[in-house]
């Protein structure tokens, strides 16, 4: 393949999605010719407690809306039903909302599609969409959420007089095993960037760096949407760039458009 069809070739780009949900990207960024260091800062977990979300997913037909902000949540939420001998047909009995494409596809793959998708991948967006499409007073949504999550979303549709039930339905635990791989790739100037695709993973990269703010400093930052640029500014540190459209897609896009204009 030539050059135009390979544009970036010779970069080295640390992946941190966790295992299992990084084989697409990690597979796009090779065939583009960069080289992938894999290094999942974090794993999803079970929460502490399953019992708020078993408790929702028993009474589903109270609910007019189940609104998911990422594909763990969807992946966890279907989980949990066939723990309970649950039909996972139940969630049929709402109108389904999820935050973006990657999320809107792993609900295909539950064999169900969502009757909304916000525009783009922010909070922000789906709390509009969601007001537009006539949730408000007497509406009742249940939102999966990661343990720790921003309130925007709840804060926002029970301001429009929605009752909104959050329930955790997973957790992002550090994957400490990572630690020792980004280090010596660090020290050995082989790392052009780092794509951080949430809040959590940019926290987690952090950790592994036993929280040395200089060391991540080091390594530029491609982020994936505005959401986790935040996280990154709140660490003192100025994402190397921040994707238009907040998929895997659209975090290579600007990487390629940085790349060819100025090596990251």
């Amino acid at each position: 393949m030539n050059e135009a069809g390979m544009p970036l070739r010779g970069l080295q780009v640390v992946v941190t999605r966790p295992e299992g949900q990084a084989d697409a990207l990690i597979e796009r960024l090779e065939t583009l010719g960069a080289t992938v260091l894999h290094a999942p800062t974090i794993r999803i977990a079970d929460p502490p407690s399953s019992t708020a979300l078993d408790a929702a997913l028993r009474h589903l037909a109270c609910y007019d809306w189940i609104v998911w902000t990422s594909a763990n949540g969807v992946a966890r939420t279907f989980r949990r039903l066939e723990t309970l001998g649950l039909d996972p047909g139940l969630v049929r009995s709402c109108q389904l909302a999820v935050i973006g494409g990657a999320t809107a596809r792993t609900l295909i793959a539950y064999g169900h599609t969502a009757d909304l998708v916000a525009p783009q991948a922010v909070a922000e967006s789906l709390r509009d969409a969601l007001i537009a499409a006539g949730v408000g007073a007497e509406s009742r949504l249940l939102l999966p959420q990661p343990v720790t999550s921003r309130d925007l979303l709840a804060v926002g549709l029970r301001a429009a007089g929605a009752v909104v039930d959050v329930v955790p339905a997973y957790q992002t635990e550090l994957n400490g095993d990572a630690a020792a791989n980004v280090r010596q790739w660090l020290a050995a100037g082989r790392i052009d960037c780092a794509l951080v695709t949430s809040p959590s993973t940019v926290r987690g990269l952090l950790e592994l760096l036993d929280h040395d703010r200089e060391m991540l400093r080091r390594i530029p930052l491609a982020c994936i949407g505005p959401v986790t640029a935040d996280a990154v500014r709140a660490l003192g540190i100025t994402p190397a760039l921040i994707a238009d459209e907040h998929t895997n897609d659209g975090l290579i896009a600007a990487l390629i458009a940085h790349q060819t204009g100025a090596r990251v």
